[in-house]
């Protein structure tokens, strides 16, 4: 069994609330990590939940959408890429696979979204991950 503790850093992005409105949360700093991801741990959801979405910068200014080919997607429930909607009870997480230095997720409930989100940052050489997805 392989230690991943020294490998990994994890750090807050969201806060833990009901979210009713887009949320963008802190960055992170590409420079020097493999890989870069966020987990957003939904408790609850109002309406039909809402979406994970990952922007990134290179000035930690100027923000834009990260395009689909830089950004991969799933939802806990079934493990399936490509899903970045909001489930109660399930976590959704989101992958960047893109070149700037600085990443961000955002966080956009349909009408409620209770849960927070979590940075992930590794070296991708030591990590013990299939598929480029955390």
């Amino acid at each position: 069994m392989r230690n991943i503790l020294h490998d990994l850093g994890i750090v807050p992005s969201i806060a833990q609330a009901a979210h009713a409105a887009p949320v963008q949360g802190a960055s992170i700093d590409v420079t020097g990590i493999g890989a870069a991801g966020f987990a957003a741990v939904i408790s609850a959801v109002g309406g039909a939940g809402g979406t994970l979405t990952l922007e990134h910068s290179h000035d930690n200014a100027a923000w834009v959408a990260v395009p689909a080919a830089e950004a991969q997607y799933h939802t806990s429930d079934n493990g399936s890429i490509g899903t970045n909607t909001l489930q109660a009870n399930k976590t959704t997480f989101a992958a960047y696979l893109g070149a700037r230095r600085y990443v961000r997720p955002v966080l956009t409930p349909n009408t409620s979204a209770t849960g927070y989100v979590a940075g992930v940052s590794g070296l991708a050489d030591r990590m013990p991950l299939t598929g480029g997805i955390i």
